[in-house]
């Protein structure tokens, strides 16, 4: 582990969370399905450029 990565984040009590917010970011995109009333979160992506970007043709 270089010296510019942080271990993950592992504490689960309010104020420790409250705390580190900094260390937690949002997911860029979020996968789901519906699940009857409600969505069932199925996969988040939090880094895009690790994935192959796909060029969907354009109709002209």
């Amino acid at each position: 582990m270089s010296s510019a990565t942080k271990p993950p984040f592992t504490d689960t009590a309010p104020t420790k969370v409250a705390n580190n917010g900094h260390r937690l970011r949002p997911p860029e995109i979020v996968i789901a399905r519906k699940s009857g009333r409600f969505w069932a979160i199925r996969d988040k992506l939090f880094d895009l450029d690790q994935y192959q970007k796909v060029k969907i043709p354009t109709a002209s």
